[in-house]
């Protein structure tokens, strides 16, 4: 029998691969990016912190500034000749100190700038000073460490815009298509030998995207009207329509042998594969168990047709109103109703 699923190896294996390979790493490239940046604007708020301090001698950065080698050396003469301008009586040749600047250079991201004003104090002082320095203090940023932060949040936003670019939208189309194959729950066995007409593996792929065609056609150009499916006659008219596709014979609504002084019509049969195909769509009112008691009697129905050697059960279930799909299944294929039953249940619900 021929595997429609891929096998480990195959080009669709290795493409669904690549395509998953793609987007773990498209994810990983965007957590790192985002966490990049957000690191980075940490760092670079902790090294300036300072410059949301008061601007005054509290300031820590301004404090390690005035505390350095390199601030004293520069500032002892200038304040070594304001001592010997107040010391000096008045008239003396010693000329006033000017105003002058003191920076810090860098300081890790900020430069502390300390301008000395010379204030007069007049002949009057009890001190006896004439004149002091009184400083005007200043914390600025970094020029170069601003720039070199707005370079790498830019490249940031660059990385970003290109991790979160879209794909064109039949590049899109073409990997969700794959993938939702991929992931398809894997075609029921079919033995060909007990199965006249051979390969039935294309019916149950037909079947298990059947969810994918209603949807689809759901789509309609412009404002025209959406195609719906409102309950099993919908359904059945659609998978009448596809059957028609794939097999010559399809009979529709064939009468069955009476069971218990009752008569009843299958949905379809594959004149050329003995294969009957039922159709469920489920309802308020018609859930696991419902399911289970009408496909419980149409088996033993199509059991007694000289046409029918195997039935598969299309349970479509849009809304998610099944409670337990996995035990349905497996109830009904457990070999028990007197022939061989196949159940494809669409969409699968996480």
């Amino acid at each position: 029998m021929q595997d429609v699923h891929e096998t480990r190896g195959s080009p669709q294996a290795s493409l669904r691969a690549l395509i998953e390979r793609v987007q773990w790493m498209r994810r990983l490239a965007l957590s790192a990016t985002v966490l990049s940046a957000v690191m980075i604007t940490l760092s670079y708020l902790l090294l300036i912190w300072p410059i949301f301090q008061p601007h005054d001698l509290s300031n820590s950065r301004v404090q390690q500034f005035l505390l350095s080698e390199e601030f004293r050396a520069r500032t002892a003469p200038l304040f070594a000749q304001m001592q010997r301008y107040n010391a000096s009586p008045e008239g003396s040749p010693v000329e006033r100190p000017d105003e002058f600047y003191a920076g810090s250079g860098s300081m890790s991201g900020l430069v502390v700038v300390v301008h000395y004003l010379v204030v007069a104090r007049g002949q009057g002082a009890a001190d006896h000073v004439r004149a002091s320095y009184v400083p005007d203090i200043d914390v600025r940023l970094d020029p170069r460490y601003l720039i070199f932060y707005l370079a790498l949040m830019a490249g940031a936003v660059v990385l970003l815009h290109f991790i979160l670019r879209p794909a064109s939208k039949p590049q899109r189309q073409f990997e969700q298509r794959l993938l939702e194959r991929s992931y398809a729950d894997p075609a029921p066995a079919v033995d060909d030998a007990s199965t006249p007409g051979g390969d039935l593996a294309q019916l149950f792929n037909l079947l298990q995207n059947f969810h994918a065609f209603v949807r689809q056609i759901g789509k309609r150009h412009a404002t025209r009207t959406a195609m719906t499916f409102v309950d099993e006659y919908d359904v059945q008219d659609a998978l009448h329509a596809l059957l028609k596709l794939h097999y010559l014979h399809v009979r529709a609504e064939e009468y069955t042998p009476s069971y218990a002084g009752n008569s009843s019509r299958m949905d379809f049969r594959l004149d050329d594969n003995e294969v009957a195909i039922e159709v469920k769509m489920t309802r308020d009112g018609l859930r696991d168990r419902e399911i289970v008691d009408q496909l419980v009697i149409d088996a033993a129905r199509y059991s007694q047709h000289p046409g029918v050697k195997r039935l598969v059960c299309l349970i479509y279930d849009p809304a998610g109103l099944l409670d337990n799909p996995a035990v349905l299944k497996k109830d009904l294929e457990s070999g028990r109703l007197g022939l061989r039953v196949n159940v494809v249940i669409a969409p699968q619900h996480a």
